[in-house]
């Protein structure tokens, strides 16, 4: 993580976002973080979050009107950013995407217990890594998406009894 220490005001108190100086300092300091942005990343596209991220940056510095909604994102910008590399959020997200993945690999080998016909079996195995994919981003599983792995692991469960 990157100093996010504010240095002092870099606009005259005359501009017209003078009150986001400290915001804009942040968002500078934001992009020019290596670790934060990894090369190959597809959120660093033309149409990616650190697009996004410049865009804000570039409205404060052109004085343009900042609306409640770009307020919200710059302010939200920032909280992830320093929720993204503050170690102890980092540490416990690492620890429940473990902890999923552990119960991903449970649900993969009942299935693979269950003697399903190998289309199937392949297909269950594909939606299984797919998830896996998805919390390694987001660290989470929806609500659905639980339902769907607890239908799977009580369907494989029910079979290999019935064998």
């Amino acid at each position: 993580m990157i100093s996010m220490k504010y240095n002092g005001p870099i606009f005259h108190k005359s501009h017209k976002n003078f009150q986001y100086d400290r915001k804009f300092q942040q968002l500078k300091a934001i992009l020019t973080d290596k670790n934060y942005w990894p090369e190959g990343n597809s959120d660093t596209g033309p149409n990616g979050y650190k697009s996004f991220v410049y865009e804000m940056k570039d409205a404060i510095n052109s004085s343009r009107n900042i609306t409640p909604k770009m307020h919200n994102a710059i302010y939200g910008i920032v909280k992830r950013y320093i929720g993204a590399t503050d170690p102890v959020k980092v540490q416990d997200r690492n620890k429940r995407i473990e902890i999923i993945n552990d119960k991903l690999d449970v649900v993969k080998n009942k299935l693979i217990l269950a003697r399903y016909a190998k289309s199937t079996e392949y297909g269950g195995i594909s939606f299984l890594d797919s998830i896996a994919q998805q919390v390694s981003r987001t660290g989470r599983l929806s609500i659905r998406q639980k339902e769907a792995l607890n239908k799977m692991h009580a369907k494989a469960s029910k079979r290999i009894k019935q064998k």
